[in-house]
Protein backbone atom coordinates (compact mmCIF):
# COMPACT_ATOMS: atom_id res chain seq x y z
CA UNK A 1 0.00 0.00 0.00
CA UNK A 2 1.25 3.48 -0.84
CA UNK A 3 0.92 6.18 1.83
CA UNK A 4 1.39 9.92 1.36
CA UNK A 5 2.14 11.76 4.61
CA UNK A 6 1.95 15.58 4.62
CA UNK A 7 4.22 16.56 7.49
CA UNK A 8 5.16 20.05 8.63
CA UNK A 9 8.93 19.41 8.78
CA UNK A 10 11.46 16.61 9.20
CA UNK A 11 11.68 16.98 12.98
CA UNK A 12 8.13 15.62 13.20
CA UNK A 13 9.64 12.28 12.26
CA UNK A 14 10.51 11.87 15.94
CA UNK A 15 6.86 12.33 16.90
CA UNK A 16 5.83 9.51 14.60
CA UNK A 17 8.83 7.20 14.74
CA UNK A 18 6.82 4.17 15.91
CA UNK A 19 4.03 4.91 13.41
CA UNK A 20 6.45 5.18 10.49
CA UNK A 21 8.31 2.04 11.54
CA UNK A 22 5.11 0.02 11.82
CA UNK A 23 4.00 1.04 8.33
CA UNK A 24 7.39 0.16 6.85
CA UNK A 25 7.59 -3.15 8.71
CA UNK A 26 4.27 -4.07 7.14
CA UNK A 27 5.69 -3.50 3.68
CA UNK A 28 3.98 -0.20 2.86
CA UNK A 29 5.61 2.45 0.66
CA UNK A 30 5.73 5.86 2.29
CA UNK A 31 6.44 9.31 0.88
CA UNK A 32 6.59 12.30 3.24
CA UNK A 33 5.70 15.70 1.74
CA UNK A 34 7.20 18.45 3.89
CA UNK A 35 5.79 21.93 4.33
CA UNK A 36 9.24 23.46 4.74
CA UNK A 37 12.89 22.94 5.53
CA UNK A 38 14.05 23.76 9.03
CA UNK A 39 17.35 25.08 10.32
CA UNK A 40 19.51 24.07 13.27
CA UNK A 41 18.49 21.25 15.58
CA UNK A 42 14.93 21.29 14.22
CA UNK A 43 16.23 20.12 10.84
CA UNK A 44 17.26 16.78 12.33
CA UNK A 45 16.24 14.10 9.86
CA UNK A 46 18.13 11.35 11.70
CA UNK A 47 15.00 9.25 12.30
CA UNK A 48 14.06 9.36 8.63
CA UNK A 49 17.58 8.51 7.48
CA UNK A 50 17.76 5.55 9.87
CA UNK A 51 14.43 4.21 8.65
CA UNK A 52 15.39 4.73 5.02
CA UNK A 53 18.58 2.71 5.55
CA UNK A 54 16.68 -0.03 7.36
CA UNK A 55 13.89 -0.21 4.76
CA UNK A 56 15.55 0.57 1.40
CA UNK A 57 13.22 1.57 -1.39
CA UNK A 58 10.22 2.11 0.88
CA UNK A 59 10.71 5.63 2.30
CA UNK A 60 11.27 8.97 0.55
CA UNK A 61 10.73 12.60 1.53
CA UNK A 62 10.83 16.00 -0.16
CA UNK A 63 9.14 19.39 -0.05
CA UNK A 64 5.46 19.32 -0.97
CA UNK A 65 4.90 20.39 -4.57
CA UNK A 66 3.01 23.63 -4.04
CA UNK A 67 2.31 25.83 -7.09
CA UNK A 68 -0.13 28.45 -5.83
CA UNK A 69 0.75 32.02 -6.81
CA UNK A 70 2.33 34.28 -4.15
CA UNK A 71 -0.67 36.64 -4.26
CA UNK A 72 -3.15 33.85 -3.57
CA UNK A 73 -0.86 32.41 -0.90
CA UNK A 74 -0.61 35.76 0.88
CA UNK A 75 -4.38 36.27 0.78
CA UNK A 76 -5.33 32.83 2.04
CA UNK A 77 -2.61 32.95 4.71
CA UNK A 78 -4.07 36.19 6.05
CA UNK A 79 -7.55 34.67 6.23
CA UNK A 80 -6.24 31.64 8.15
CA UNK A 81 -4.32 33.72 10.68
CA UNK A 82 -7.38 35.89 11.17
CA UNK A 83 -9.58 32.84 11.84
CA UNK A 84 -7.08 31.52 14.36
CA UNK A 85 -6.97 34.89 16.13
CA UNK A 86 -10.77 34.99 16.42
CA UNK A 87 -10.62 31.56 18.04
CA UNK A 88 -8.72 33.04 20.97
CA UNK A 89 -11.32 35.78 21.39
CA UNK A 90 -13.95 33.15 22.15
CA UNK A 91 -15.22 32.10 25.60
CA UNK A 92 -13.04 28.99 25.77
CA UNK A 93 -9.90 31.16 25.83
CA UNK A 94 -11.13 34.06 27.94
CA UNK A 95 -8.19 33.69 30.35
CA UNK A 96 -5.58 32.64 27.78
CA UNK A 97 -3.98 36.08 27.47
CA UNK A 98 -0.59 34.87 26.24
CA UNK A 99 -2.09 32.58 23.60
CA UNK A 100 -4.42 35.32 22.42
CA UNK A 101 -1.55 37.82 22.18
CA UNK A 102 0.53 35.32 20.21
CA UNK A 103 -2.29 34.86 17.69
CA UNK A 104 -2.94 38.61 17.61
CA UNK A 105 0.72 39.29 16.77
CA UNK A 106 0.53 36.92 13.79
CA UNK A 107 -2.87 38.05 12.46
CA UNK A 108 -3.23 40.82 9.82
CA UNK A 109 -3.59 44.25 11.44
CA UNK A 110 -6.78 44.99 9.53
CA UNK A 111 -8.53 41.89 10.84
CA UNK A 112 -7.28 42.63 14.37
CA UNK A 113 -8.67 46.17 14.26
CA UNK A 114 -11.98 44.91 12.88
CA UNK A 115 -12.23 42.17 15.51
CA UNK A 116 -11.59 44.63 18.32
CA UNK A 117 -14.24 47.15 17.24
CA UNK A 118 -17.14 47.31 19.74
CA UNK A 119 -19.70 46.29 17.12
CA UNK A 120 -17.70 43.13 16.29
CA UNK A 121 -16.13 42.42 19.67
CA UNK A 122 -19.16 40.59 21.07
CA UNK A 123 -19.88 36.92 20.51
CA UNK A 124 -22.37 37.51 17.66
CA UNK A 125 -20.04 39.87 15.85
CA UNK A 126 -17.08 37.56 16.32
CA UNK A 127 -18.95 34.58 14.89
CA UNK A 128 -20.19 36.63 11.94
CA UNK A 129 -16.68 37.84 11.13
CA UNK A 130 -15.35 34.30 11.42
CA UNK A 131 -17.98 33.03 8.98
CA UNK A 132 -16.96 35.68 6.46
CA UNK A 133 -13.26 34.81 6.78
CA UNK A 134 -14.00 31.09 6.49
CA UNK A 135 -16.04 31.63 3.31
CA UNK A 136 -13.26 33.72 1.78
CA UNK A 137 -10.60 31.17 2.75
CA UNK A 138 -12.66 28.26 1.40
CA UNK A 139 -13.23 30.08 -1.91
CA UNK A 140 -9.50 30.07 -2.75
CA UNK A 141 -8.80 27.55 -5.54
CA UNK A 142 -7.14 24.23 -4.64
CA UNK A 143 -3.37 24.24 -4.99
CA UNK A 144 -2.87 22.56 -8.37
CA UNK A 145 0.61 21.39 -7.45
CA UNK A 146 -0.62 19.47 -4.40
CA UNK A 147 -3.55 18.00 -6.33
CA UNK A 148 -1.24 16.75 -9.07
CA UNK A 149 1.17 15.33 -6.48
CA UNK A 150 -1.62 13.35 -4.81
CA UNK A 151 -2.84 12.02 -8.16
CA UNK A 152 0.67 11.14 -9.38
CA UNK A 153 1.67 9.30 -6.21
CA UNK A 154 -1.73 7.55 -6.14
CA UNK A 155 -1.78 6.75 -2.40
CA UNK A 156 -4.32 4.51 -0.72
CA UNK A 157 -4.51 7.04 2.12
CA UNK A 158 -3.24 10.54 2.89
CA UNK A 159 -1.98 11.37 6.38
CA UNK A 160 -1.46 14.91 7.66
CA UNK A 161 0.10 16.44 10.78
CA UNK A 162 -0.06 18.68 12.68
CA UNK A 163 -2.70 20.65 10.66
CA UNK A 164 -3.23 23.04 13.60
CA UNK A 165 -0.24 25.39 13.48
CA UNK A 166 -1.28 29.05 13.49
CA UNK A 167 -2.22 29.88 9.91
CA UNK A 168 -1.42 26.30 8.83
CA UNK A 169 -1.48 25.73 5.07
CA UNK A 170 -1.92 21.97 5.49
CA UNK A 171 -5.62 22.33 4.89
CA UNK A 172 -4.60 22.58 1.22
CA UNK A 173 -3.39 18.98 1.42
CA UNK A 174 -6.72 17.89 2.91
CA UNK A 175 -8.60 19.59 0.07
CA UNK A 176 -6.29 18.14 -2.58
CA UNK A 177 -6.75 14.62 -1.21
CA UNK A 178 -10.50 15.05 -1.05
CA UNK A 179 -10.60 16.34 -4.65
CA UNK A 180 -8.58 13.29 -5.71
CA UNK A 181 -10.97 10.96 -3.86
CA UNK A 182 -8.36 9.74 -1.36
CA UNK A 183 -9.30 9.26 2.32
CA UNK A 184 -7.52 11.61 4.77
CA UNK A 185 -6.49 11.01 8.38
CA UNK A 186 -5.11 13.57 10.84
CA UNK A 187 -2.51 12.23 13.28
CA UNK A 188 -2.48 14.58 16.29
CA UNK A 189 1.20 15.16 17.03
CA UNK A 190 1.16 16.16 20.69
CA UNK A 191 -0.93 16.32 23.85
CA UNK A 192 -1.62 20.08 23.52
CA UNK A 193 -2.19 20.36 19.76
CA UNK A 194 -5.96 20.69 19.95
CA UNK A 195 -5.97 23.34 22.70
CA UNK A 196 -3.27 25.95 22.18
CA UNK A 197 -2.63 25.99 18.42
CA UNK A 198 -4.80 27.00 15.48
CA UNK A 199 -8.23 25.70 14.55
CA UNK A 200 -8.96 22.83 12.15
CA UNK A 201 -10.62 24.42 9.12
CA UNK A 202 -10.76 21.38 6.82
CA UNK A 203 -12.17 18.29 8.52
CA UNK A 204 -10.29 15.05 7.80
CA UNK A 205 -12.20 11.80 7.36
CA UNK A 206 -10.55 10.39 10.49
CA UNK A 207 -8.72 12.05 13.39
CA UNK A 208 -6.45 9.91 15.55
CA UNK A 209 -5.88 11.38 19.02
CA UNK A 210 -4.03 10.37 22.17
CA UNK A 211 -6.86 10.07 24.68
CA UNK A 212 -10.53 10.72 25.39
CA UNK A 213 -9.79 14.26 26.57
CA UNK A 214 -8.63 15.04 23.02
CA UNK A 215 -11.77 13.46 21.63
CA UNK A 216 -13.74 16.03 23.62
CA UNK A 217 -11.41 18.84 22.49
CA UNK A 218 -11.83 17.84 18.86
CA UNK A 219 -15.61 18.06 19.18
CA UNK A 220 -15.89 21.16 21.37
CA UNK A 221 -12.97 23.26 20.09
CA UNK A 222 -12.81 22.23 16.42
CA UNK A 223 -16.34 21.14 15.55
CA UNK A 224 -15.30 17.63 14.49
CA UNK A 225 -17.91 14.88 14.54
CA UNK A 226 -17.25 12.54 17.44
CA UNK A 227 -17.72 9.43 15.32
CA UNK A 228 -14.72 10.51 13.18
CA UNK A 229 -12.31 10.73 16.16
CA UNK A 230 -10.53 7.68 17.58
CA UNK A 231 -8.30 7.63 20.69
CA UNK A 232 -5.31 5.35 19.98
CA UNK A 233 -2.78 6.31 22.68
CA UNK A 234 0.36 8.44 22.69
CA UNK A 235 2.27 7.13 19.67
CA UNK A 236 5.13 9.52 20.44
CA UNK A 237 5.98 7.38 23.46
CA UNK A 238 5.26 3.91 22.05
CA UNK A 239 8.98 3.13 22.03
CA UNK A 240 9.03 3.30 25.84
CA UNK A 241 7.15 0.00 25.94
CA UNK A 242 10.04 -1.67 24.10
CA UNK A 243 12.61 -0.64 26.67
CA UNK A 244 14.16 -3.39 28.72
CA UNK A 245 16.33 -3.11 31.83
CA UNK A 246 20.03 -3.46 31.13
CA UNK A 247 20.48 -5.17 34.53
CA UNK A 248 18.04 -7.34 36.46
CA UNK A 249 17.56 -8.81 39.94
CA UNK A 250 19.84 -11.74 39.05
CA UNK A 251 22.71 -9.24 38.70
CA UNK A 252 21.94 -7.90 42.19
CA UNK A 253 21.86 -11.36 43.73
CA UNK A 254 25.19 -12.23 42.13
CA UNK A 255 26.73 -8.91 43.22
CA UNK A 256 25.89 -9.54 46.90
CA UNK A 257 27.05 -13.16 46.69
CA UNK A 258 23.57 -14.66 46.96
CA UNK A 259 22.93 -16.30 43.58
CA UNK A 260 20.94 -18.89 45.50
CA UNK A 261 18.19 -16.30 46.11
CA UNK A 262 17.59 -15.90 42.39
CA UNK A 263 17.70 -19.64 41.83
CA UNK A 264 15.14 -20.14 44.58
CA UNK A 265 12.87 -17.22 43.59
CA UNK A 266 13.44 -16.44 39.88
CA UNK A 267 9.91 -15.02 39.39
CA UNK A 268 7.86 -15.14 36.18
CA UNK A 269 7.42 -11.38 35.71
CA UNK A 270 8.95 -8.14 36.93
CA UNK A 271 8.52 -7.98 40.74
CA UNK A 272 6.62 -11.28 40.69
CA UNK A 273 9.34 -12.80 42.89
CA UNK A 274 8.49 -10.36 45.71
CA UNK A 275 4.70 -10.67 45.79
CA UNK A 276 3.84 -11.78 49.36
CA UNK A 277 7.25 -13.45 49.76
CA UNK A 278 7.89 -12.74 53.44
CA UNK A 279 10.80 -15.20 53.58
CA UNK A 280 12.69 -13.41 50.82
CA UNK A 281 11.86 -9.99 52.29
CA UNK A 282 13.39 -11.13 55.59
CA UNK A 283 16.55 -12.25 53.74
CA UNK A 284 16.81 -8.87 51.97
CA UNK A 285 16.29 -7.01 55.24
CA UNK A 286 19.34 -8.72 56.74
CA UNK A 287 21.38 -8.01 53.59
CA UNK A 288 20.49 -4.30 53.54
CA UNK A 289 21.48 -3.98 57.21
CA UNK A 290 25.10 -4.66 56.25
CA UNK A 291 25.65 -1.24 54.64
CA UNK A 292 24.54 2.35 55.12
CA UNK A 293 22.30 4.01 52.56
CA UNK A 294 25.23 5.92 51.09
CA UNK A 295 27.29 2.73 50.87
CA UNK A 296 24.48 0.91 49.05
CA UNK A 297 24.22 3.73 46.51
CA UNK A 298 27.99 3.59 45.90
CA UNK A 299 27.73 -0.20 45.63
CA UNK A 300 24.98 0.07 43.01
CA UNK A 301 27.12 2.41 40.92
CA UNK A 302 30.13 0.12 41.28
CA UNK A 303 28.34 -3.05 40.13
CA UNK A 304 25.98 -1.28 37.70
CA UNK A 305 22.78 -2.25 39.52
CA UNK A 306 20.02 0.40 40.02
CA UNK A 307 19.71 1.18 43.74
CA UNK A 308 17.94 4.23 45.16
CA UNK A 309 17.12 5.30 48.72
CA UNK A 310 13.63 5.40 50.23
CA UNK A 311 13.36 8.73 52.01
CA UNK A 312 11.38 9.87 55.02
CA UNK A 313 10.34 13.52 55.48
CA UNK A 314 13.48 13.94 57.60
CA UNK A 315 16.08 12.08 55.51
CA UNK A 316 14.97 13.69 52.23
CA UNK A 317 16.31 16.98 53.58
CA UNK A 318 19.83 15.58 53.28
CA UNK A 319 19.52 14.55 49.63
CA UNK A 320 22.00 16.60 47.51
CA UNK A 321 19.53 17.15 44.65
CA UNK A 322 16.81 18.19 47.07
CA UNK A 323 19.16 20.62 48.83
CA UNK A 324 20.27 22.11 45.53
CA UNK A 325 16.70 22.63 44.31
CA UNK A 326 14.74 23.87 47.30
CA UNK A 327 14.94 24.93 50.91
CA UNK A 328 12.73 23.27 53.54
CA UNK A 329 10.61 25.63 55.63
CA UNK A 330 10.94 24.48 59.26
CA UNK A 331 8.14 24.21 61.82
CA UNK A 332 9.27 27.26 63.78
CA UNK A 333 8.62 29.41 60.70
CA UNK A 334 5.30 28.02 59.42
CA UNK A 335 4.04 25.98 62.34
CA UNK A 336 4.83 22.70 60.56
CA UNK A 337 7.61 21.41 58.30
CA UNK A 338 6.66 22.35 54.75
CA UNK A 339 8.06 22.09 51.23
CA UNK A 340 8.09 25.18 49.03
CA UNK A 341 6.27 25.24 45.70
CA UNK A 342 8.37 22.84 43.56
CA UNK A 343 8.04 24.65 40.21
CA UNK A 344 10.68 27.24 39.38
CA UNK A 345 9.77 29.92 36.85
CA UNK A 346 12.61 31.62 35.00
CA UNK A 347 13.03 35.24 36.05
CA UNK A 348 10.64 34.92 38.97
CA UNK A 349 11.39 34.67 42.68
CA UNK A 350 9.97 31.52 44.30
CA UNK A 351 6.81 31.91 46.33
CA UNK A 352 7.38 32.07 50.09
CA UNK A 353 4.38 30.88 52.14
CA UNK A 354 3.37 32.53 55.38
CA UNK A 355 2.28 30.94 58.61
CA UNK A 356 -1.45 30.28 59.00
CA UNK A 357 -3.05 32.60 61.58
CA UNK A 358 -3.72 31.39 65.09
CA UNK A 359 -7.33 31.06 66.26
CA UNK A 360 -8.71 34.56 66.84
CA UNK A 361 -5.53 36.29 65.65
CA UNK A 362 -7.36 38.49 63.13
CA UNK A 363 -10.67 38.90 64.98
CA UNK A 364 -10.13 42.57 65.84
CA UNK A 365 -8.97 43.41 62.32
CA UNK A 366 -12.01 41.74 60.72
CA UNK A 367 -14.47 43.46 63.05
CA UNK A 368 -12.81 46.82 62.57
CA UNK A 369 -12.04 46.73 58.81
CA UNK A 370 -14.97 44.66 57.51
CA UNK A 371 -17.81 45.45 59.93
CA UNK A 372 -16.68 48.95 60.91
CA UNK A 373 -16.71 48.33 64.69
CA UNK A 374 -14.72 50.77 66.83
CA UNK A 375 -12.49 49.79 69.74
CA UNK A 376 -15.29 50.38 72.29
CA UNK A 377 -17.69 48.03 70.46
CA UNK A 378 -15.01 45.34 70.14
CA UNK A 379 -14.19 45.66 73.87
CA UNK A 380 -17.91 45.35 74.67
CA UNK A 381 -18.20 42.12 72.66
CA UNK A 382 -15.10 40.69 74.28
CA UNK A 383 -16.40 41.56 77.78
CA UNK A 384 -19.70 39.84 76.98
CA UNK A 385 -17.81 36.69 75.95
CA UNK A 386 -19.01 36.92 72.33
CA UNK A 387 -15.37 36.91 71.10
CA UNK A 388 -12.11 35.88 72.68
Amino acid sequence: MRVLFFMRSVNYGRHFQSVLRTMLENGHELHIALDRHRKGIKSDDGVLRELKAEFPGQLTWALAERRRSPDWESFVGSMRLGIDYLRYRGPWFEDADLLRERARHRAPKGIVRLAEMPVVGGSHGRRALERVLRHLEAAVPIDVGLLEEVRRRDPAVVLVSPLVSLGSAQGDAVRAARAAGVPIALLVASWDNLTNKGVIRDDPDLTLVWNHAQVREGVELHGLREETIVAIGAHTYDHWFDWQPSRDRQAFCEAVGRSDMFEKWPGAEVADHARGNLEMQAELTEIFKTRTTAEWIDFGIEVNVPIAPIYTPHTVQQDPQFLDRMEWFPADVLGADQLPFPVKIAGEEPLVPTKAPEVGEHTDAVLRDVLGYDDAKIAELRAAGAIT
